[in-house]
C-alpha cells in the first residue's frame, strides 16, 4: 500500500449525468433555434409557427435539467 493521496473527482456521478442532461437540453434549444431562423429567414411560415409552438416544450426541458447547485459544498 501505498500513501499517495487520492483524487476525488471533481463532480459526483449524479452531477455529472445532471450535466449531460442540461447540455443536451442546450444543444436541443440550440438546434430549434437555427431551424427557427432558417424557415423565417427564407418566408417559410407555416413551418416557422409549428416551430414557435415547440418553444414551451423546449423551455420546460431547459428548466427540468437545469442542474442544481448542491448547498452543502458552497458552506
Amino acid at each position: 500500500m501505498t500513501d499517495a493521496a487520492i483524487i476525488k473527482p471533481e463532480r459526483t456521478l449524479e452531477e455529472w449525468v445532471q450535466r449531460q442532461q442540461f447540455l443536451s437540453a442546450v444543444e436541443s434549444a440550440q438546434n430549434w433555434l437555427a431551424m427557427l431562423r432558417y424557415h423565417t429567414v427564407r418566408y417559410n411560415w407555416p413551418e416557422a409557427a409549428i416551430l414557435l409552438a415547440l418553444a414551451d416544450n423546449i423551455c420546460r426541458d431547459l428548466r427540468n435539467t437545469a442542474p442544481t447547485v448542491n448547498k452543502e459544498k458552497q458552506s
